[in-house]
């Protein structure tokens, strides 16, 4: 294939990365290394374009809890943007959320006395971006066939932002050494980064994401809402789009959506997430 030709079919490739009902979410190659410190601006280019696509949150039809919760853009919704490099997966996401919440104990209170802290938890009783792999590209059905990573906006002083976990395997955590965190709290929400190294992305198996050059896996892409850090308030899956389906989240390989690892940047618009911005300016 020509060079032009070869250009054409990126930038058709791209094209998929946009909306909720694509057939694959297209990973660039991270240019350079990302700070993490909540700034993404090395994540764009001159003009302010990103280099990674958008997993865009916008639509009620992308809630498989809570529907009948979620108000509108301003009660949950955002970008989430991927790249990779030989050794890392960097996550950055730009989140609406009219109440950022974290998990607590009975007598914790938020700026209050930090006697007790529960930290992050994936029990529904935190916000949170959560991204999960299947480095088996849905050869296993079994518990623990994926790995999620989760990150919470808030930090908790001797907790981490960040914890990693095989899907259905219960309470087993997967060591996150290595992981890097950065987030702040924006007038309307709040913004997460992460580096997570690949290393850490294994399954229950012991099968590890290698990102190369054209591989293709499964990922699930959710933005979670706890409004009174006691249950539930929105979650929104990146590729729900059947409203009267049934819930797919968490269950296995068949409801994921494919990823596939390039390792051609290319700047794009996040479409409809900057038309949500240009609201609260």
């Amino acid at each position: 294939m020509s060079k032009i030709g070869t250009l054409l079919a990126s930038v058709a490739l791209v094209a998929f990365a946009f909306s909720p009902a694509t057939a694959q979410y297209v990973c660039v190659y991270a240019p350079n290394p990302p700070t993490i410190d909540a700034d993404l601006s090395d994540w764009q280019d001159e003009s302010g374009n990103f280099y990674a696509n958008p997993l865009v949150f916008n639509d009620r039809q992308q809630c498989v809890r809570g529907q009948d919760n979620w108000q509108s853009t301003w009660d949950l919704s955002g970008t989430v943007y991927l790249m990779w490099d030989d050794s890392n997966i960097y996550i950055a996401a730009e989140v609406l959320d009219n109440v950022v919440t974290i998990a607590y104990k009975e007598g914790y209170t938020r700026g209050g006395a930090f006697d007790e802290p529960v930290g992050f938890r994936i029990d529904c009783r935190s916000d949170a971006v959560q991204i999960a792999l299947d480095p088996e590209n849905g050869a296993r059905t079994e518990p623990g066939w994926a790995v999620m990573v989760d990150i919470c906006p808030v930090q908790v002083p001797e907790f981490d932002q960040i914890e990693i976990v095989q899907m259905n395997m219960g309470e087993a955590d997967i060591s996150d050494e290595g992981a890097v965190v950065a987030s702040r709290e924006t007038e309307h929400g709040y913004i997460v980064e992460a580096m997570v190294p690949t290393s850490l992305w294994v399954n229950a198996f012991g099968v590890t994401v290698q990102p190369v050059d054209g591989l293709e896996l499964l990922m699930e892409a959710i933005l979670s809402d706890c409004d009174d850090g006691e249950s539930r308030h929105c979650m929104m899956l990146h590729h729900r789009n059947d409203v009267d389906g049934p819930n797919s989240w968490y269950q296995g390989p068949e409801n994921m959506e494919p990823i596939i690892f390039v390792k051609f940047p290319t700047a794009v618009s996040s479409g409809s997430w900057a038309e949500i911005k240009a609201l609260f300016r």
